[in-house]
């Protein structure tokens, strides 16, 4: 009986307190990350790598960050919009930024899938799963369509191979893309 008592003590504390762990959990994390970071990193290579550096370059990837995120956005906004009938869009942002901080330091950002989750309290895991496997699928198919286009092209030029040969390829590249979209 003092057993059963001593859980729901502890269960009651854990809701109880549930803000105050997490954030002491979030901390916890941070500063174990934030260590292993400045442990790693040397100062002097760092210096080196500024010096070479092109500026312009970094100035516009600083620049490309900003429409980026907001593309993520977009699209994980559409697809909580049509999968998880989820419209919020202050939720569906939070949600995004935490499943980067969870996939930020997870192998393969395999924790992006479950970040994404935490604020959906009314979905399962298994439908955010699905939701956000269905957001990151889609640029990868267009990344292998691009990307054998982009091989036949290099074949033409680069290779002997004839014009009949490349146009061929191009068109069955365009039929199969247009039948893999058309099976989605």
């Amino acid at each position: 009986m003092e057993l059963i008592s001593a859980k729901k003590k502890i269960i009651e504390s854990f809701i109880l307190h549930k803000n105050k762990i997490l954030l002491f959990l979030k901390i916890l994390i941070a500063g174990g990350l934030l260590s292993y970071i400045i442990s790693s990193i040397k100062l002097s290579e760092i210096l080196i790598a500024l010096e070479n550096a092109d500026y312009i370059l970094i100035l516009a990837a600083f620049m490309l960050v900003i429409p980026n995120i907001y593309l993520q956005y977009l699209k994980w906004h559409l697809t909580c919009k049509s999968i998880l009938n989820v419209d919020d869009k202050e939720k569906v942002f939070y949600s995004l930024f935490q499943g980067f901080a969870a996939g930020a330091f997870t192998p393969f950002r395999i924790g992006e899938y479950f970040g994404r989750a935490f604020l959906f309290k009314d979905k399962t895991l298994m439908q955010i799963t699905i939701a956000t496997l269905v957001d990151k699928i889609f640029p990868l198919i267009i990344l292998a369509f691009v990307g054998a286009l982009s091989s036949i092209i290099f074949i033409y030029f680069f290779h002997a191979v004839s014009f009949y040969l490349a146009a061929s390829l191009f068109i069955v590249v365009f039929v199969l893309f247009y039948l893999f979209v058309q099976l989605l």
